[in-house]
């Protein structure tokens, strides 16, 4: 019974040459949202970007395999050459299936020393992408982004401040936590 009044429906609304116009339009429209779903899906499926933990360098004789532990001290000797730039995390990823990589450092800045944090990041990265092809000969790290998760502002006490503060009596002393008795202290069995 649906099934008829739906198709009577239909037949109705095709009997207008406007309304057969319109639900042609209709038709195309949805139609073409389909598709660009679905080469949005096969791309994304495709070219998808996933962490890993080794990064391929190729050369004449062989693969050369770097343990993302390895460049992971790499990156924290580059970066110490700038002070106001702390590397809290950093994390690898393979690009398009090949073998072209992304380098993301996870960061903190410190906008004591004066530096400002754009021209420091430029800075950071031409230094990466220079040293890690120095050190390792890696060529195919076609990217490095730098996500700055801390900051600490112009006149704002550091951590380590902070942490001496709060281990300073109002006198200026340091405070020494009392030591706690041993269980042989406590004990009383004579």
């Amino acid at each position: 019974m649906k099934i008829e009044y739906w198709r009577n429906w239909f037949q109705a609304l095709l009997q207008d040459e406007f309304n057969s116009g319109y639900v042609a339009g209709l038709a195309v429209a949805l139609l073409v949202i389909v598709l660009f779903l679905l080469l949005r899906l096969i791309f994304a499926i495709r070219y998808r970007t996933r962490g890993t933990k080794s990064l391929t360098v190729p050369s004449a004789t062989g693969d050369v395999v770097i343990e993302a532990g390895v460049l992971i001290a790499a990156v924290g000797a580059i970066t110490r050459q700038f002070p106001a730039l702390t590397v809290r995390e950093v994390k690898l990823f393979q690009q398009f299936r090949g073998r072209r990589y992304l380098l993301e450092l996870c960061c903190a800045f410190d906008a004591q020393t004066g530096d400002q944090f754009p021209a420091l990041a430029e800075q950071a990265k031409r230094a990466l992408f220079t040293g890690l092809t120095e050190l390792f000969n890696i060529r195919n790290l076609t990217r490095i982004k730098i996500r700055l998760r801390d900051f600490t502002p112009p006149g704002a006490p550091t951590p380590a401040q902070l942490a001496l503060e709060q281990k300073l009596t109002p006198d200026g002393k340091l405070k020494f936590p009392a030591p706690e008795p041993s269980e042989e202290e406590t004990s009383s069995d004579v």
